[in-house]
């Protein structure tokens, strides 16, 4: 395998056309050895004219399918009658037959040798999956298990999918996200990397009005000028999006520490069981339950039992009159929830 020098990265264009000429147009994308497509090319606005331009490029655009890629060649083969993402079956239909027997033939994951950064492996979403999700703050244990087939030597992985960037260390791997040239989340600009011999998250900024009004204009979609609206001004942030994402990555506890009314439920649901306990009725099914939660409690790493414990003690303080018998929660469920374990 020949190493490369630079090697640009498009990740979740969308169909989104006037934010890939803008790409396209950076001197170093350009330059560039190559440029690899980590997925979710075509579900968007214009998916006809942003695979007319990318393949005009020629052989040194490398394409790897997204999970809206292949849901968009389901959708027209009749293997699927319905795509959750609204703008989707517009996109299918609005691809011609010639790009969807191209679509069909793209891989999920491409390797090349990359200066200064080694063997890389190029994904949508996770080596394993197009659709799986991890994020800048998954935990270790999610990683070891996402990264867990891939060869020793692969040692930099570039996945999309999340539509933020971020670069992270993950057991001994870098990690790389260049974020959403279409449809950004937490802030405006079309966003990609480029790689070699070190890793430079790029955002291009480009005139987003003339964009909408362009998307009006050129693209059929009923809802366009809402969807440019909500896009390409990237109206979810950051944060509402790790929300909405956080779920997927398949942590546990979150839902135990994100909010004080979830504690408060669980602390109704507990008390409740307690009194199931407390009068022999139906008890064997009760201290199973608490047997569960005692489980899940046990799997929060040292900052989620932090952030337990201190929603814990807030309610406390609200209520004096069970202020002791909420103190005594994680004791009660087996002791080392209540502290940091090393």
């Amino acid at each position: 395998m020949d190493e490369l020098d630079r090697v640009a990265v498009l990740s979740d264009i969308h169909g989104v056309l006037p934010a890939l000429e803008a790409v396209l147009a950076e001197p170093e994308v350009a330059a560039a050895d190559r440029v690899v497509l980590t997925g979710d090319i075509t579900a968007g606005p214009q998916p006809a004219e942003v695979v007319d331009l990318l393949r005009a490029q020629g052989d040194r655009v490398l394409w790897i399918s997204g999970n809206a890629d292949r849901e968009l060649v389901e959708y027209r083969r009749g293997e699927r009658t319905e795509i959750p993402d609204p703008i989707a079956p517009y996109a299918a239909t609005a691809l011609r037959a010639d790009q969807i027997d191209f679509l069909v033939t793209l891989p999920k994951t491409l390797t090349l040798s990359v200066r200064g950064l080694g063997k890389v492996l190029f994904c949508h979403a996770t080596p394993r999956d197009d659709e799986e999700v991890v994020l800048v703050d998954s935990r270790p244990s999610r990683w070891a298990e996402v990264l867990a087939d891939l060869a020793e030597d692969i040692r930099t992985v570039v996945c999309g999918h999340t539509h933020m960037p971020y670069v992270r260390l993950a057991h001994g791997r870098l990690i790389i996200n260049p974020g959403s040239v279409g449809m950004p989340y937490g802030r405006t600009g079309a966003h990609w990397c480029l790689l070699g011999p070190g890793t430079d998250l790029r955002v291009t900024p480009y005139d987003i009005p003339t964009a909408m009004t362009r998307l009006v204009h050129e693209s059929a979609y009923p809802e366009i000028a809402d969807w440019a609206d909500y896009f390409l001004n990237a109206r979810a942030s950051d944060t509402e999006a790790l929300e909405t994402f956080g779920p997927r990555d398949g942590r546990r506890g979150e839902a135990v520490v994100e909010g004080d009314e979830v504690v408060r439920a669980l602390l109704a649901a507990m008390a409740t069981l307690d009194d199931l306990v407390e009068v022999g009725h139906d008890s064997h099914s009760a201290l199973s339950t608490l047997e569960e939660i005692a489980h899940e409690l046990g799997r929060m790493d040292s900052g989620e039992r932090r952030r337990f414990n201190e929603v814990l003690e807030r309610i406390a303080a609200e209520e004096p009159g069970r202020a002791a018998w909420i103190r005594g929660i994680p004791h009660a469920l087996g002791g080392p929830h209540g502290r940091d374990r090393a």
